[in-house]
């Protein structure tokens, strides 16, 4: 039996194995599908299968075509599957191409996506009928049968163009756009039929619609993707003739209609914003005929009676429009340039259409008609005020509604005519009676939404006093209309942020911050939280102003925090929070730590579970993640202090621990907030306590894990050794030395030096116990280095902490160079490591930036020499070595002497230099005045200071070493030295 037969008797049971209600035998089933997938016959066995008769189930034919579908990308190319011979390609392609018109819609559909999938990879080149029997079905329509096969047949064909859309090759674009005028030229005739049918609306008015909508997607498809010009091609033009013809059925958005026949509408826009879209100049003939069209339905638009989503497309269209930077006239153009081109006649058809008195009656309409909030929106308001602000904010961001795309068209037009525009919606807004509260709201939206354009023109100060502060100060009415009011009031202010004085930003604070308290309108106080937030928010934001209302803010965002369900509210209140700490004195925030502490941990604890969406736990750990963050802020800001609250510490350590657990904990992005504040607790602590050392262990999971962490892992672990001291080495020494085992030569070369750092910090702090700790890390770098396996960068890193290793402690050095791949090495190698080092140490020499390293490395070559004066090998690389120690002894000399302004230089000689003139120095000292260090900083200066390797003196170190070499192997040192440099040799007498 060949390979083909045996996969194919097998196919029919496992499939159906893979239908089993077993949960194992389904696992089974699906793990033998996928080894057989690289196997002879593996395709052709489903093919036949899934095109079987009434002998085999309907789910057995729909999990046989699944199969090829889900297959296709991995193994349905040549080069990914050896197995699969060109005639079962052809085998499978020609029985699905049979299968087009299964009266199963199930299995149609998916017959449809494999034929899709398929012939991204293979169509035209080897699958050169597809198209053409497509066209040859689809045009085939003289019964029910066939029309109904014809419609599969448009509906794979829809699914094909999409499939050829995202091919991304030159050479398959041009293959593309080659067979799209033919395609269109094809369809048409077919579109026009059947629109031809119901405009007469005869009794196949249905099936004609349906066949229209079928054709218009394919028609799309081509038009947004493949056709190279629409103004070259005459079925487009055909196309876009007759939906302009045709406005009761293709342009009928104002009017409404059924789905069905709002179908039609929906898919001619899209039409015309993809055309649009891909031929800015090439549309040019019709752009002022749709622009007509469509700005006339907007004018006309009746919130109970009109098509939103129809509308939305159509003013997509204009806002597309008015937005093209292809219409725009080139800087430094009049309009009397002589020479048309495309993109200019273009340009004087959307500025001609786009007049003053245009632009004035649709904003004009847009504010009336669109802007205006609908009953269903107000009653929104009353039945779901969180999703009524959701909704709200969307505006903020791409939209498929349409006033989100109102307001982006509106923010356009008045950029085209600011000073007149401004105007007209100025005196709109004064012209509406007290009685039209939505329609004055209408026009506050507009003019918060195109705040930028009204700066030159309104005086906000003046405005808001005279207009937005009585709404403020009106007590809230149980009328939806007065709560709207005082809600798009406060929402204003966040709008105009910038254009508020700070003297009036006193006042604004305490007209706003009232309006947080418990009992008002849930809509109005959470917008009242925006625009504080973006008060706070602002560059021109002084604490100290806020000062007075620090408490009561901080009180209102809980009182709201017990109020909300949605996520997205949750969020801003922490938002909010977080940035007013941050921008508040610590004197401030220091007497109310333990209430925030507490309201914090019931949020934690109990106000999680209370979201609408209680079972999406990314919703809950986003607002955990915004609980760290202002935990870690509190800390942050208020310093050493905070961590001495028992309510901040009783908070902080079970945050942390759940935060940065690796498994059962909160996910990546908590974990990452949660080491962060991991790290800033560390840095605030005067002293080690249990139960910052209980937490170490979740680091080491963490790292186990994966290395996405790793540079505040690295910190924390710096962290725990600078604040825990020999404690912490002790508890934890062994999981120090597996994570930094675990690191080396396994992370790209940011982490490689991250770590490298940390390790040298734990070498100035502990000098003979990290040195012991971590022979292994340092033989593996050893190891590493002689392999050449790392960068230069990584490597002078590498070479810097075991030139420290010798000169702290040679003791761990000799355990090191005896130590190699993790196991003991014989004498002969240990020699061989020894020598790498010394010769490496010489040629990284003048890599390393700054004297300290080179320093390290000069001691070290003194250390390594006179511990092994009696190797002559090794003594042949004195006189290298006597270089490196000259040129480390002179740039120390240079640091030693008196720094000497350039303009103080000899004449003739250039001094290049980066900082400050003595000129500059006194003012940058006056503007910003230097901080106090903090008290982790201040640990870290210590260290440094006390650097045991940086605090030798070089040249007595030099001195000895020099010295021991000679009294041991006088003969040899005298011989070796012989060869080196005079001037060298004389250079070094000197300084030494």
């Amino acid at each position: 039996m060949s390979g083909r037969e045996l996969v194919g008797e097998l196919m029919y049971d496992v499939l159906v194995q893979a239908l089993s209600g077993s949960e194992d035998e389904r696992v089974r089933a699906e793990e033998k599908i996928l080894g057989l997938e690289t196997r002879s016959g593996f395709y052709a066995s489903l093919a036949e299968v899934g095109s079987a008769g009434s002998e085999v189930g309907a789910d057995v034919k729909w999990l046989a075509v699944v199969c090829i579908k889900n297959a296709v990308p991995r193994s349905w190319r040549k080069r990914n599957n050896s197995a699969l011979t060109e005639d079962e390609r052809v085998f499978v392609r020609k029985t699905l191409l049979g299968m087009v018109g299964v009266s199963d819609q199930m299995l149609a559909t998916q017959v449809s996506v494999v034929i899709g999938r398929i012939a991204r990879l293979n169509c035209p080149e080897e699958w050169s009928d597809l198209i053409p029997t497509l066209m040859t079905v689809i045009s085939t329509t003289a019964t029910d049968e066939q029309k109904r096969i014809a419609d599969h047949a448009l509906e794979t064909l829809q699914i094909i163009l999409k499939e050829f859309s995202t091919r991304r090759l030159s050479k398959d674009r041009k293959t593309y756009e080659a067979m799209a005028s033919e395609l269109l030229g094809c369809l048409l005739p077919i579109w026009e039929m059947n629109v031809a049918d119901i405009v007469t609306g005869g009794s196949n008015w249905p099936r004609s619609l349906h066949t229209a909508k079928l054709v218009m997607k394919s028609i799309r498809q081509i038009l947004a993707h493949a056709l190279p010009s629409v103004d070259g091609n005459e079925f487009a033009q055909r196309y876009f003739r007759r939906i302009l013809e045709l406005p009761d059925i293709f342009l009928r958005g104002a009017q409404g209609g059924s789905d069905e026949e709002m179908a039609l509408s929906k898919l001619a826009a899209k039409s015309v914003v993809e055309a649009q879209n891909r031929h800015p100049t090439g549309f040019r003939e019709y752009l002022r005929p749709f622009l007509e069209v469509y700005t006339s339905l907007l004018m006309k638009y009746d919130p109970g009676r009109s098509s939103e989503k129809a509308e939305a497309l159509g003013c997509v269209f204009v806002k597309n429009v008015a937005q093209c930077p292809t219409y725009r006239r080139p800087i430094g153009s009049s309009g009397e340039d002589t020479e048309v081109t495309p993109a200019a006649a273009a340009g004087r058809i959307v500025e001609d259409f786009f007049s003053t008195q245009t632009c004035v009656n649709l904003i004009q309409e847009l504010i009336a008609r669109i802007f205006v909030l609908t009953e269903s929106e107000l009653q929104s308001w009353a039945d779901d005020p969180e999703g009524f602000i959701r909704d709200e904010e969307a505006a903020d961001w791409n939209s498929d509604k349409l006033r989100p795309i109102a307001e982006a068209l509106y923010v356009s037009l008045l950029s085209r005519h600011r000073d007149l525009l401004v105007g007209t919606v100025l005196g709109l807004t004064e012209s509406v009676r007290e009685s039209e509260l939505l329609l004055r709201d209408a026009c506050y939206r507009a003019i918060g939404r195109g705040c930028y354009e009204f700066t030159t023109t309104l005086n906000f100060a003046v405005w808001f006093q005279g207009q937005l502060e009585p709404q403020l100060k009106a007590p809230i009415s149980e009328d939806m209309r007065g709560k709207v009011a005082k809600a798009r009031a406060t929402w204003l202010i966040g709008q105009f942020v910038s254009q508020i004085p700070r003297d009036m930003r006193v006042i604004i604070y305490g007209d706003l911050v009232p309006l947080l308290g418990d009992g008002g309108d849930l809509v109005i106080r959470l917008t009242t939280v925006g625009a504080l937030n973006a008060l706070v928010e602002d560059l021109d934001f002084d604490g100290s102003d806020y000062a007075p209302f620090f408490l009561d803010s901080i009180t209102g965002i809980f009182q709201l925090s017990s109020a909300t369900e949605e996520t997205e509210s949750l969020s801003l209140l922490l938002q909010f929070a977080t940035n007013l700490i941050e921008k508040t004195e610590p004197e401030i925030i220091q007497p109310h730590l333990g209430s925030m502490a507490k309201e914090l941990m019931i949020l934690w604890d109990s106000g999680v579970t209370k979201l609408s969406r209680s079972d999406d736990l990314g919703s809950k750990n986003l607002i955990r993640s915004s609980i760290v963050s202002l935990l870690k802020k509190i800390i942050e800001v208020v310093g050493p202090t905070s961590v001495k609250d028992p309510d901040i510490v009783k908070l902080s350590y079970p945050v942390i621990y759940f935060g940065t657990l690796t498994e059962g904990g909160g996910g990546v992005y908590l974990t990452e907030d949660a080491m962060d504040l991991w790290l800033v607790l560390l840095h605030e602590l005067e002293e080690y306590v249990e139960e910052m050392s209980n937490l170490f262990p979740n680091l080491v999971g963490i790292l186990r894990q994966d290395f996405d962490n790793l540079k505040v892992a690295l910190d924390i672990i710096v962290a725990y050794a600078v604040v825990g001291g020999a404690a912490f080495m002790r508890t934890h020494g062994q999981s120090v030395l597996d994570i930094f085992l675990a690191i080396t030569g396994n992370v790209r070369d940011r982490g490689a030096v991250a770590a490298s750092e940390a390790i040298e910090v734990l070498l100035q702090l502990f000098p003979l116990e990290a040195s012991k700790l971590l022979v292994p890390v340092f033989s593996t770098m050893l190891d590493l280095l002689m392999a050449k396996k790392e960068s230069t960068l990584v490597s002078k890193n590498h070479d810097n902490l075991i030139a420290r290793v010798v000169v702290q402690d040679y003791d761990a050095f000799e355990m090191l160079i005896k130590t190699q791949q993790g196991h003991e090495a014989n004498a002969a190698v240990a020699r061989e490591r020894m020598l790498f080092v010394v010769r490496d140490l010489i040629d990284k020499t003048d890599m390393h930036w700054g004297t300290l390293r080179k320093k390290l490395s000069g001691m070290a070559l003194c250390a390594i020499m006179a511990r092994n004066n009696a190797d002559e090998e090794l003594l042949l690389e004195l006189p290298m070595m006597l270089n490196v120690l000259v040129q480390v002894l002179a740039e120390l000399d240079e640091e030693k002497a008196p720094y000497q302004h350039p303009e103080a230089a000899p004449a003739g000689h250039l001094v290049t230099f980066i900082g400050l003139t003595d000129h500059d120095e006194q003012p940058v000292k006056e503007m910003y005045s230097p901080r106090k260090p903090t008290l982790y900083q201040q640990r870290l200066q210590s260290i440094h200071d006390n650097d045991f390797a940086a605090n030798l003196n070089f040249a007595d170190v030099c001195r000895t070493g020099l010295n021991e070499i000679r009294n041991r192997n006088p003969s040899g040192f005298d011989a070796v030295v012989a060869t080196a440099s005079p001037s060298i040799l004389k250079q070094l007498q000197e300084r030494i």
